[in-house]
């Protein structure tokens, strides 16, 4: 997955320290499917400092709930 999201970033540009933190919130999300771990990479910069994480954890979460009902 971490290369597929480094070709990803050569190609159509980004900075390389987003893969990580994408990586783990793919990993709290519970999915590897590619399409939707790239689809992460729009958290940019806020990957770095945590808030994209936060607004994607919230709306998760939720979510989750809807369905425990």
């Amino acid at each position: 997955m971490k290369r597929i999201l480094l070709r990803d970033i050569k190609q159509y540009g980004g900075n390389t320290e987003w893969v990580d933190p994408c990586l783990a919130l793919a990993g709290e999300l519970k999915t590897n499917d590619p399409r939707e771990v790239l689809g992460l990479l729009v958290g940019s910069d806020r990957l770095l400092d945590g808030s994209y994480q936060r607004d994607v954890l919230k709306i998760y979460n939720a979510e989750q709930e809807l369905k425990d009902k």
